[in-house]
């Protein structure tokens, strides 16, 4: 804030004529201010001239109150906005809750899981009579890739209809039949 420059040439007083002239008030409003003590009331019918920029700062200060107050209320409005997107997308199966999600991605954690689980007890007598550590080595890939292109090779489609189905059962609605992301749709 700039300090106040010199005394200026304008009279220490001023009438309730002028008080009510320069800042464009009421006579009861000017009273109103004056019981307040944002404007000094320094005789009869006559005003301080440090009223003047008092009301100013006290009319800044009451505009940060709205300010805020509309700041807070956009952020509710935005929220809301959030929310019914959301639930739009919810709706159209684009947006699954996050629990169907953690059921697709743990299926498929458990299917890696369990054919490396199972890769001991397929493995062992090969394993067992092979010729040389480099026999072993190459056994083990063999069988790691063979895993984890099965794995791999799970139809996207599959999945993305497994997910479909699973968000129409949530939502209480028929499956989209033929769903086709945004991405895989043929440019026109």
């Amino acid at each position: 804030m700039s300090k106040p420059g010199p005394k200026s040439a304008l009279p220490d007083k001023i009438s309730l004529a002028d008080m009510r002239y320069l800042l464009g008030l009421t006579s009861g409003h000017v009273n109103q201010l004056e019981r307040d003590g944002t404007i000094l009331k320094a005789e009869r019918g006559m005003y301080s001239i440090e009223s003047i920029p008092m009301y100013v700062r006290a009319m800044r200060k009451r505009g940060a109150g709205p300010d805020a107050w509309n700041r807070a209320r956009t952020r509710l409005t935005e929220e809301r906005a959030l929310a019914a997107r959301q639930a739009r997308l919810e709706r159209e199966g684009k947006l699954l809750p996050r629990d169907a999600c953690v059921d697709v991605v743990s299926t498929t954690f458990r299917t890696v899981r369990d054919a490396f689980l199972a890769l001991g007890a397929r493995l062992a007598p090969q394993l067992h009579a092979a010729p040389s550590t480099p026999a072993v080595q190459a056994l083990l890939d063999d069988r790691v890739r063979e895993v984890l292109t099965a794995v791999s090779q799970t139809e996207e489609r599959e999945t993305l209809r497994r997910i479909e189905a699973e968000a129409a059962r949530r939502a209480k609605r028929a499956p989209v039949a033929g769903m086709v992301e945004d991405d895989e749709r043929p440019a026109s």
